[in-house]
Order: C-alpha cells, then sequence, then structure tokens
C-alpha cells in the first residue's frame, strides 16, 4: 500500500486545525455566501424578470418563466445590486420578479453555518406596476422559522431589508417572501451574515497532535 507522503500529511494536518480554528465558539460574524438556490424562475410583464443568468442550467430553464431552477446561481447572489427601480433597465433587467405569487427560495451552503441575519433588497413603486415591498418573509433552517413582517412604504423606493435571525443552523436556508395583496415582488439581491457551525474540539487536539507529531519525525531525522 502507498504510504502518504509527509509533505500531503503535513498539508492535511495544518487544514484541520485551520478549519477547527475558525469555526472555534467566538468567532466574528461575517458574510456567508451559498454555492447554490434553488426557486420557481421569476416571470415577464413589461420587462424580463426572469433569473435568465442562473447557471449551471442544463434544462434551460432560466429562460423560462415559472419553472424550476435548480443547482446553480444567478441574479440573487451576484453582488450586481440594482441602482434603479425595475423600469430603469428595459431588457433585461437586475430583477427578478414574481407576479402575485409567493417565491420560496433555498440557498446552500458549503457546510453548517450559523445565519445570524438575512438581507433582501428589494424595489417598491406603489401605484406604477404594482411593485412593492413584500408584506412578510419566512427564514427557515431545518425545524426553525422567523417570521417577520416588513413595513409598507407609500413612496417610491429600493434598498435592503436586514433581518435578525434567532437559532438558525444548518446547511440550507429557505427564504419565503410573501406579496403585499397580490402585487408584483422584485428581488435584486439576497445576503447572509453568520458563523461556521463549530466542528467537534476533538478535531483541533487531532489536527494539533498530528502537526506534533510531523515536527518529532523531523526532529528525529536531523
Amino acid at each position: 500500500m502507498r504510504k502518504l507522503a509527509w509533505s500531503n500529511l503535513v498539508y492535511t494536518c495544518l487544514i484541520v486545525t485551520a478549519l477547527a480554528l475558525l469555526s472555534a465558539p467566538g468567532a466574528q460574524a461575517a458574510p456567508v455566501f451559498a454555492t447554490t438556490y434553488d426557486m420557481i424562475n421569476g416571470t415577464t410583464g413589461s420587462f424580463d424578470y426572469r433569473d435568465f443568468i442562473y447557471s449551471p442550467d442544463p434544462n434551460g430553464n432560466a429562460n423560462n418563466s415559472s419553472l424550476p431552477l435548480t443547482g446553480g446561481l444567478g441574479k440573487l447572489t451576484n453582488g450586481d445590486i440594482p441602482a434603479g427601480h425595475w423600469d430603469s433597465y428595459g431588457q433585461p433587467t437586475p430583477y427578478v420578479g414574481w407576479d402575485g405569487s409567493t417565491p420560496a427560495i433555498t440557498f446552500h451552503f458549503a457546510g453548517p453555518v450559523n445565519i445570524n441575519q438575512v438581507g433582501i433588497y428589494v424595489d417598491n413603486t406603489p401605484g406604477y406596476g404594482d411593485v412593492r415591498y413584500p408584506a412578510s418573509v419566512a427564514i427557515q433552517m431545518g425545524a426553525v422559522t422567523d417570521n417577520i413582517s416588513v413595513s409598507s412604504d407609500p413612496n417610491y423606493s429600493t434598498g435592503w431589508f436586514y433581518f435578525p435571525t434567532t437559532g438558525l443552523s444548518g446547511n440550507a436556508l429557505t427564504l419565503t417572501l410573501y406579496p403585499d395583496q397580490g402585487t408584483w415582488i422584485m428581488l435584486g439581491e439576497v445576503s447572509f451574515d453568520g458563523t461556521p457551525v463549530p466542528l467537534p474540539p476533538g478535531l483541533l487536539l487531532v489536527g494539533s497532535g498530528l502537526v506534533g507529531l510531523v515536527g518529532w519525525r523531523r526532529f528525529r531525522k536531523s
């Protein structure tokens, strides 16, 4: 059987130790990025509000209204924050839009995370195009769900809403947006703040022990 090279073992030891340290209790909250998200695609109206940059998209659903998107990323996590309203761009727009429906978007992460805050960037043009902020949102991870109301605004506006969360932890988070009186929802971006779930303390001891073993072996050889 081929033995693991010492250089590879050292690398493995350092990775194990680093992961344990980064996920240790007390780590500061920081932006957390989804690896994929799944949802029912947006639709079209005066303009194209579908998630047409969603990729990978082997079934070609990104250019079709109200079809399922799964296993990729698109407008909602690309960092392109709309600078104007839904009607400012012509074809195409940076928003994903749903007409009177209740979009549920499931975001997947590379590993288990604690989520401290969820942010959504949405548009609001009441009386014009029937686009309004969602009336409320539900944020679910595992068996825990936070239901949060969103304040309505009678004026034209765009911007971020940030929702502190309570006890949310897991590999996936589902964000559900409830429309205000059956109106359009225009969603431009979603953000997350959180920390990795702490790894078992034994992993830190294993990593440290392996690094020490490598050092001792090299000391004996010198």
